[in-house]
């Protein structure tokens, strides 16, 4: 149950967990880590885990953000951890900050890339910073709604 709700209340959003509804079956957990490169003209940096499926897992991904490591989380407000689908601009002492981390999967990879660089001036300045990517693939398949 939720802090402060009653076991016998028929609200499913009172609950952490119901069995009257189904659950996702993990397959394979893992994780994998992506560094991001100091080059002139940054692009992002890609790793692949193989899980030979044969079908689009449901999968969930989590990694701990450049911004929330190097920048004070009272004035951003960013959580320690952030779902794979990361993007964040933002200023940082006269330099303009761009951090993005994706993921996705096919029948048989799950693929994760990382990017992050500083602008000055228009120019730009890749960053260095290794995610470690805490991931989850499910045995459930993953449909378009």
């Amino acid at each position: 149950m939720r802090t402060g709700k009653d076991i016998s209340s028929s609200n499913v959003l009172d609950y952490r967990f119901w069995s009257k509804y189904p659950s996702l079956n993990v397959k394979q957990r893992g994780t994998i880590s992506v560094t991001t490169t100091d080059d002139s003209f940054p692009s992002a940096v890609t790793q692949t885990v193989h899980h030979n499926f044969g079908y689009k897992p449901q999968f969930m991904a989590f990694t701990k953000s450049y911004t929330s490591q190097n920048i004070d989380k009272y004035i951003f407000n960013l959580a320690d951890y952030v779902n794979l689908d990361f993007y964040m601009e933002f200023e940082d002492v006269g330099a303009n900050i761009t951090e993005e981390v994706r993921g996705f999967v096919t029948e048989n990879d799950f693929t994760v890339s990382a990017n992050l660089f500083s602008a000055v001036s228009g120019d730009q300045q890749g960053l260095i910073y290794t995610y470690d990517i805490d991931y989850i693939l499910f045995m459930e398949e993953a449909k378009p709604i």
